[in-house]
């Protein structure tokens, strides 16, 4: 995942008050992989089915909104071709097992927590068919990516949308995110973050020539060159001026070069994706729905305790719909 070798990329905590505008574009996939590691656990706990995905989700929403911060949701559209694919079965499969738990909810079907429990990635594809319901009842906003979430989530942020882009893929300042943030520590108040001015600073690159370094060291859609890390690139780009002078000095065969300049064009392709109607405003939630949603998962007693905490951590009073 990510720019190899690029943990020379400094991080800071601050003020999550400090962002402006007041709310962050969640790469969802990502936080959510990183934030559910407790779903992994075998023996006692594939009896149940695996919902730690709405745990992670619901602390973070309510942990931003008690804030101020209004969260904004992106999840992954189709992969770009040069990555691996994910297989079309599994992702059909997930969808599938969310829509039969949404039919008749039962945490304790031993059978699809089994089927969960054994594949991870049928079970991410189950999780975000559950977290899209569960944002759309609670009234948080969230953005269909056209392929990688960090590249809607930085175009996003460039564009004003929101303060900053959370995820921690350093391909997200490659995609012209001028800000992003690894962790968010709502309890505290504080972002761990980066900036894309600071990375240009520290390397005398460019965003162009950021990505040109990029491709050379290796990243998600081309290996890179053996040998060429973060300070041998900078000065080969330095030296050579440009991705495709450095692909010439190095001896890199003609026939290899396109791939390269494939995978700048990636990065590039960020430049040309805007949200200028997207929709980023937090709504009302539907209590009735939401109540059943948090319901299946946790029981009633538990339910009502989550329902309650978020409906209490807005901003501004709620206007909530009561309907069925």
């Amino acid at each position: 995942m990510g720019v190899h070798g690029w943990d020379f990329v400094r991080w800071d905590w601050g003020p999550i008050g400090a962002l402006r505008p007041a709310a962050v574009a969640v790469d969802m996939f990502n936080y959510m992989i990183r934030g559910m590691s407790v779903m992994m656990r075998p023996s006692r706990y594939c009896e149940r089915v695996p919902t730690g995905h709405v745990h992670v989700a619901l602390r973070l929403v309510t942990g931003l909104l008690r804030l101020g911060v209004t969260p904004v949701f992106v999840f992954d559209g189709p992969p770009d071709s040069l990555k691996r694919r994910p297989d079309a079965t599994t992702v059909a499969r997930g969808a599938a097992l969310y829509r039969r738990f949404a039919a008749s909810p039962d945490i304790y079907d031993t059978g699809l927590a089994r089927t969960l429990h054994e594949s991870p990635a049928v079970m991410t594809y189950f999780a975000a068919q559950h977290l899209l319901d569960l944002c759309s009842a609670a009234g948080v906003p969230t953005v269909r990516a056209p392929s990688e979430a960090e590249m809607a989530a930085a175009a996003l942020c460039r564009d004003g949308l929101v303060g900053t882009a959370v995820s921690n893929d350093v391909d997200t300042l490659l995609f012209g995110a001028p800000h992003v943030s690894r962790h968010v520590h709502t309890s505290r108040g504080l972002v761990e973050s980066t900036g894309l001015a600071r990375l240009m600073s520290t390397t005398g690159l460019d965003l162009e020539g950021l990505r040109d370094l990029a491709v050379l060291c290796g990243c998600d859609f081309h290996p890179g060159i053996r040998g060429v890390g973060p300070r041998r690139g900078v000065r080969l780009l330095r030296r050579h001026g440009g991705l495709t002078g450095v692909l010439r000095a190095l001896g890199v065969h003609s026939a290899d070069r396109p791939a390269f300049l494939d995978a700048r064009a990636v990065f590039e392709s960020a430049d040309e994706l805007h949200y200028p109607g997207a929709d980023t405003r937090l709504r009302a939630p539907h209590i009735p729905r939401l109540r059943r949603l948090l319901h299946a998962v946790y029981g009633t007693d538990r339910a009502e305790e989550h329902l309650t905490a978020l409906v209490q951590s807005w901003k501004a009073p709620v206007q909530v719909r009561l309907e069925p």
